[in-house]
């Protein structure tokens, strides 16, 4: 094997382990900024565990351990559309979790819709699959490193060095970080340009107006995600799973993508 196509292998394989790595890196919370909230989770009390995992949220302190445990106590004091938004935002964090993945899914088939439907389309619910099992830092990194091989590579091209396979190589690198660009920025552009949101009421209805005068579109129950076109003051405009499309109280919608 030549040395450069080598290189190119072990930086591979590096740049797929430090991927691997940084979720786990970005889970862990130190434990004691949330001592109390763990102790009370322990002993039973899950509506003061909740209250205090929420205010350290408030403070900050939003990685995606203390957003699960915050999702954790939720769902055991009942509140099923607020344990949603929760494991939500911690599965965008980690988005590889088991832990977090499985109690989502328990959630879900507590609600009466069940688990949300996949993508009609096969190459859409690929798409989506891609992109939400990595973090846009880890998209990003990965792109990143594969560009700067890629110019590692064209040097030694540019010195009279290789053949074909590494012609060959560069070739696969460079349309492998255009790949990870794109994933990257669909990653990003749901971060930004995407908001969601998951109500929190055990009943509560889409009117076609923002005010409680306006006709009722539909009757929503806990859990009902839904997708947010645009804030109204106390209003969202919205559109529920299952494709109604209204207003909702801002009071009864946990925003899980601003």
């Amino acid at each position: 094997m030549r040395p450069a196509f080598r290189h190119a292998m072990l930086a591979g394989a590096l740049l797929f382990t430090v991927a691997a790595d940084a979720q786990k890196a970005a889970t862990p919370v130190d434990s004691g900024p949330l001592t109390d909230a763990n102790a009370a989770y322990q002993s039973g009390d899950f509506e003061g565990a909740r209250e205090a995992y929420a205010a350290k949220v408030g403070e900050g302190l939003d990685g995606a351990t203390v957003l699960y445990n915050l999702g954790n106590a939720a769902f055991r004091c009942g509140r099923l559309g607020e344990a949603i938004a929760y494991y939500q935002r911690a599965s965008r964090l980690a988005p590889r979790d088991r832990d977090i993945a499985e109690n989502l899914r328990r959630a879900y088939h507590e609600r009466q819709l069940g688990e949300p439907a996949p993508p009609a389309m096969w190459l859409h619910a690929i798409g989506r699959s891609l992109v939400g099992s990595y973090t846009l830092s880890e998209l990003a990194i990965a792109a990143a490193a594969l560009y700067w091989l890629a110019i590692g590579l064209t040097a030694s091209r540019l010195r009279g060095r290789g053949g074909r396979r590494m012609a060959r190589l560069l070739t696969i690198i460079v349309l492998s970080a255009v790949a990870l660009t794109g994933l990257a920025f669909a990653r990003w552009w749901g971060y930004h340009h995407t908001g969601a949101g998951v109500v929190m009421a055990e009943k509560t209805e889409i009117r076609s107006g923002p005010g409680d005068s306006f006709e009722i579109v539909q009757r929503v129950s806990d859990g009902r995600m839904v997708r947010i076109v645009r804030p109204n003051g106390q209003w969202l405009q919205v559109v529920a799973e299952g494709g109604a499309r209204g207003w909702l109280p801002t009071s009864v919608v946990a925003v899980t993508q601003p």
